[in-house]
């Protein structure tokens, strides 16, 4: 008979033929090594193509384009639905099931079964660079809260009666946005003149209505801006919803006839657009900010408003796409001094999180003063139309050939600001967008980022053409748009957007190994900061003259493990970066701390690679046969009053682990919650473990050493798996505060199970044992917060819970999921220490379950130094001579695990994340990759990762048959569902998180609920699967 796998592989090849033979569909192009690399250039003199003015001064690096791959904004979408309503991608229909599970079998030939006869190809124009949203016919199935066009249409009727314009002759759906909803209408009682009706699609994240008639009426004596003849800002009207009714302008969208007119008449938009920014420097306005509506702009008009304009500048918004949350205002001033100012903001605001990158950010301004890149005119601010780009200019060709600008579109979100942070090139004047690199489009640079080809002599033209008109307007142009102003933008970026997607840790990565080269490279005479590296020196560290991991590294690293499991190291020049005391002092300190707290006075004390959250030091103390190495743990800050049960819940959780002898956590030697002691802070003091992390070691060995030690790891999880607990929640220390011990071997007060944590400062109220899906309903009603809320916001939360009825709808649930284990949700290769151990006898890998028996754990009685709560697992622990057991395989052992903080209670499923990390290399990852292991990897696995992965899975399966199910199936849809309890929604990227979850989950019941219409199916099965084994 077949293997599964072999009847998988049969049906994915029958599965692929049918799909190539239906849709003959090109593959998408991947990622080229190139492209997660950013390429620096100098800017070439020669390339301005203008030998009539001075060269440009070198002040910064042109971030280049490394490929041709390009996609689109966050406001494009990727497929015309009005014209191909059937289109969407297939990938999305029905999640990846394992290659080794009889689950996956059946969904992958039920699949197959349904695929439609038909479908539609996907035209060649459509691109993924098309810059606009097209709804078409499928917006309301992209907006699951709009209703229909065909219900919808007759409240539009009833709103031109009351709104006194007589009933539309026409009215048609037009291609649409992210944020708005638009409709064309012909209206008689107008001479059947076309309007626009534009209505927001999400109330609570949507810029004022009022705001932006308010702008439109600000702008319309100088700027061709669309006129608005009625608007509402309220939703107490017959469609329920604000709205802003608008002419339609005349003519055609820029970009869909510029890249194929002849030279001559390109030259022509070149002066139009020139022409549109000299316009737009003309509205000067006294301060920086967001520009909206003033005391006198009404809420209500049913006609074009007459009345004087009237604008105001509040503060800047902490994210672009969403109005109501609003930085403090802010005052004419110089901009280094803004930039500072918004940064100390948004820092405070997200201190729990981001002190680093803002620290960086205010460090890096600091050096930009010094270096004399902003100028003494930065003060004075323009409007700024920040999507200023073809797809919104509108023009129209005259009978005598010449074009004209009939209108500018998409005037949301209009900023007051200096000059120099609005004049990004205009690069899409003289290459095409489809040209640009995956860099550009994924958003780790802007228009900054020119072209890697070469320009060809038209481009060149038109470059010069436009650069010569502005250089004329402003003798600061090329400066501001080519030299110091990329510099500049690159911090406002940061600045206007924050932190809001992954890709933004990558960019302050650049940003910050570019700017560090080019400002040493300037050898300014300057004793403003400290660069000696923490142990007081500017060598480096390593005999052969290498350094540390630095600031870059140490940012990455920070960037990744906010959003991920990859490291968490910290740099060599710490003591820069985080305004920290030299280590050449501090460690006079550190070794009088040792003696004070009872300690000998240490034979070494040495700085070791920290991370973003601890300054890590190495102490030795001489002992009677050999020396004893410990670690000194100190927080980058002090814990604040609120945070001091950080560093309690850490030592109570490894001291209650260190009775599992398998784990080999770290030993507490003393601890202070306190800063009264010299070093002004509190600590942990721990002995270091020996041996090297698995992520070292792993990728050096042959496959046959490989999969001992798979067979190593998989052996230690499936002991960590028999820790089990009464209650889910966070493992939380008992012991009553400030704690400071020098003797605390072993804990006398074992730690609890709290509440998961809603965000730094609340912990939400304990839940006892429980089903799954009661847990995770009382989860997300703990992150939604009390009723009464409205928006998108409680919408979603609406919808998470609506999927986690269908999810028990159709049996995901099952009666085992309410036992809870042990969860160090970060545990990966780089948290397990090993080493070679050649003593040892070598074992097989287990072909059965390892343990006999699960019990709870009794956490009133686990400071007696007992180990009856330890899973029975005789076939895989050697006993050392010290009489410890541990994991061994062959040559090797575990010797530890670290990063213990935050562990959880939670049940089997929610722990089974599939652990990636030993079959493939996290450095081969995309830099945009969010840490997600559910992620499967961009390229097909290797022979040898397929053969580490198959071992490991099989090992998993054979202790627990519910193991595939829960890792790859049913498992995968319930964690992202478990995410959203752990992490809220807070910014933009949690709501396009959200969002995509709620699509694909409905993508997939709607084709797989008559699958399992039996809600018992999942029980029944676990009970057949454990007959089986038996």
């Amino acid at each position: 008979m077949p293997s599964i796998k072999t009847l998988l592989s049969n049906i994915a090849s029958k599965f692929k033929s049918k799909i190539s033979k239906l849709t003959q569909k090109k593959p998408p192009p991947s990622a080229s090594e190139e492209a997660l690399t950013l390429n620096v250039t100098v800017v070439n003199d020669s390339s301005n193509f203008d030998h009539c003015l001075s060269p440009t001064p070198q002040l910064a690096p042109a971030i280049v384009d490394s490929d041709s791959f390009d996609s689109c904004d966050n406001k494009t979408a990727l497929a015309d639905t009005s014209k191909n309503p059937s289109l969407s991608p297939l990938t999305s229909i029905v999640p990846e099931p394992s290659e080794d599970t009889l689950e996956g079998l059946r969904q992958c030939a039920q699949f197959i079964n349904s695929a439609p006869a038909t479908l539609s190809p996907a035209p060649e124009s459509i691109k993924s660079s098309n810059p606009e949203v097209i709804r078409g016919s499928g917006s309301t199935c992209d907006w699951d809260d709009q209703e229909p066009f065909v219900t919808y249409k007759h409240k539009i009727i009833q709103l031109c009666h009351d709104l006194g314009l007589g009933e539309p002759s026409k009215i048609e759906r037009m291609r649409g946005g992210s944020f708005n909803r638009v409709i064309c209408l012909s209206l008689p009682s107008k001479d059947n003149q076309d309007y626009v009706l534009r209505i927001p699609r999400n109330l609570d994240t949507n810029e004022s209505t009022r705001d932006q008639v308010a702008v439109l009426h600000y702008l319309a004596p100088l700027m061709p801006v669309p006129a608005v003849l009625a608007f509402d800002s309220t939703s107490d009207n017959v469609i329920g919803r604000p709205y802003i009714l608008q002419e339609k302008l005349k003519g055609v969208n820029a970009r869909s006839v510029y890249y194929d007119l002849p030279s001559d008449e390109k030259m022509q938009f070149v002066k139009l657009l020139a022409d549109i920014i000299k316009k737009l420097n003309t509205f000067k306005i006294d301060r920086p900010g967001q520009i909206v509506a003033g005391p006198s702009i009404p809420y209500i008009s049913h006609k074009p408003l007459t009345i004087p304009t009237d604008i105001e500048v509040t503060g800047y918004r902490f994210s672009q796409h969403n109005a109501l949350e609003v930085m403090s205002s802010q005052d004419k001033q110089p901009l280094s001094s803004l930039l500072d100012s918004i940064f100390e903001e948004r820092k405070t605001a997200d201190e729990d999180f981001m002190g680093l990158q803002w620290k960086s950010l205010q460090k890096i301004t600091k050096e930009m003063k010094t270096a004399g890149l902003f100028s003494n005119t930065d003060t004075d601010c323009v409007v700024w139309h920040w999507d200023l780009a073809f797809r919104n200019i509108m023009v129209e060709k005259q009978l005598n050939g010449q074009w004209a600008l009939t209108g500018i579109l998409d005037w949301d979100g209009l900023l007051s600001a200096p000059s120099v942070m609005t004049r990004a090139p205009p690069v899409w004047l003289w290459i095409e967008e489809n040209d640009r690199s995956s860099k550009w489009c994924e958003g780790l640079g802007n228009n900054d980022i020119q072209p890697a080809r070469e320009l060809t002599m038209e481009e060149l033209v038109l470059k010069s053409s436009f650069e010569q008109i502005l250089q004329r307007s402003d003798q600061n142009y090329m400066a501001d748009a080519y030299g110091r102003g990329v510099w500049i933008r690159r911090l406002v970026k940061f600045a206007l957007e924050g932190f809001a997607q992954s890709s933004h840790y990558i960019m302050l990565k650049v940003l910050v190994l570019e700017w560090n080269a080019y400002y040493q490279s300037l050898d300014l005479d300057t004793d403003m900061e400290d660069d000696s590296d923490e142990d007081g020196s500017d060598k480096p560290d390593d005999e052969d003259g290498s350094d540390g991991p630095d600031d870059v590294e140490k940012l990455e690293s920070y960037s990744v493990t906010h959003h991920s499991n990859h490291s968490n190291q910290s740099s060599a020049s710490s003591t820069y970066e985080y305004a920290q005391e030299s280590f050449e002092t501090y460690k006079l300190k550190v070794a009088q701390l040792c003696q004070n707290i009872g300690f000998v006075s240490p034979s070494n004390v040495e700085r070791m690679e920290g991370g973003s959250y601890n300054r890590v030091i190495g102490l030795t103390f001489p002992g009677q046969s050999e020396d004893r190495n410990f670690i000194l743990r100190i927080p980058r800050s002090p814990f604040q009053d609120h945070e001091l049960h950080k560093i309690r819940d850490q030592v109570a959780t490894l001291l209650f682990l260190k009775q599992f002898d398998f784990l080999c956590v770290p030993t507490i030697a003393a601890i202070d919650t306190t800063t009264d002691n010299i070093i002004a802070s509190q600590f942990v003091l721990q002995e270091k473990i020996t041996g090297q992390p698995l992520s070292d070691v792993f990728p050096t060995l042959p496959l046959v050493e490989k999969l001992e030690l798979t067979t190593l790891v998989a052996r230690l999880l499936i002991k960590l798996e028999d820790i089990t607990f009464e209650d889910p929640g966070e493992l939380s220390g008992a012991q009553p505060l400030p704690w400071v011990s020098t003797s605390i071997h072993q804990s006398n007060s074992p730690p609890v199970i709290s509440g998961f944590r809603l965000n730094p400062m609340y912990v939400a109220s304990p839940l006892g044992k429980q089903g799954l899906a009661s847990l995770l309903f009382n989860m997300l009603n703990d992150q939604k917060g009390p009723d009464g809320d409205f928006g998108r916001e409680t919408f979603l939360w609406g919808q998470f819970l609506d999927s986690l009825q269908q999810m028990e709808q159709i049996g995901f649930f099952k009666d085992s999921d309410s036992t809870n284990i042990l969860w160090n949700w970060d545990i990966c290769s780089r948290h397990i220490f090993i080493e070679r151990d050649n003593s040892l006898t070598p074992t097989i890998p287990c072909s059965s379950s390892t343990s006999e028996i699960t019990q709870p754990l009794d956490l009133d009685h686990i400071s007696d130094n007992s180990t009856k709560n330890e899973a029975n697992i005789k076939d895989e622990a050697s006993e050392t001579p010290d009489g410890q057991n541990q994991v061994t395989s062959g040559r090797w052992k575990i010797t530890g695990t670290i990063d213990w903080d935050d562990a959880l209670s939670a049940p089997h499923v929610i722990t089974r994340v599939p652990r990636t990390w030993l079959w493939f290399d996290d450095n081969e990852r995309t830099p945009f990759w969010d840490g997600n292991r559910e992620t499967p990897p961009q390229r097909a696995l290797t022979e040898d990762e397929l053969a580490i992965k198959n071992h490991f899975d099989q090992i998993m399966q054979q202790a627990d048959p519910n193991y595939m199910n829960d890792t790859y199936f049913r498992g995968v849809w319930i964690r992202r569902l478990f995410q959203f309890t752990q992490t809220g929604l807070h910014d933009t990227a949690d709501f396009q998180r959200g969002d995509k979850f709620v699509k694909d989950w409905k993508n997939y019941f709607d084709g797989h609920v008559l699958m399992t219409p039996d809600k018992n199916v999942a029980d029944e099965a676990d009970s057949k699967s454990e007959e089986g084994s038996e």
